[in-house]
């Protein structure tokens, strides 16, 4: 029966792979990326594709202060459903309102 993975004449490639990536890593998981707003280093990232472009982020919340719209009128981050018109973010109808957006109205 072979061995796994296989190996030619005792020389196993993903031994030897293994071996290089820990010495060149100094114990580091080779694979970790890093997040493009706090630079955390971390191997448990999550990516996320916005308008075709991708962005790795190790929270939500980094991820959130990247990608959510600030509403128009307070400023607030919405993290929520919010309300939007015509390309404008507001964090509920009375913001729109205060915006001059007649027709909002707040989900129920």
């Amino acid at each position: 029966m072979g061995s796994f993975p296989p190996s030619r004449g005792g020389f196993c490639p993903l031994l030897l792979f293994s071996c290089f990536a820990f010495i060149v890593s100094k114990g580091k998981d080779l694979f970790m990326a890093k997040c493009e707003v706090c630079g955390n280093e971390y191997d448990k990232v999550m990516e996320i594709t916005w308008e075709g472009e991708k962005h790795v982020f190790d929270s939500f919340e980094c991820a959130i202060k990247a990608l959510a719209p600030k509403c128009e009128h307070c400023g607030v981050t919405i993290i929520g459903h919010g309300v939007e018109s015509d390309s404008s973010f507001f964090c509920c109808a009375h913001c729109a309102h205060e915006e001059g957006v007649t027709a909002a109205v707040d989900r129920a």
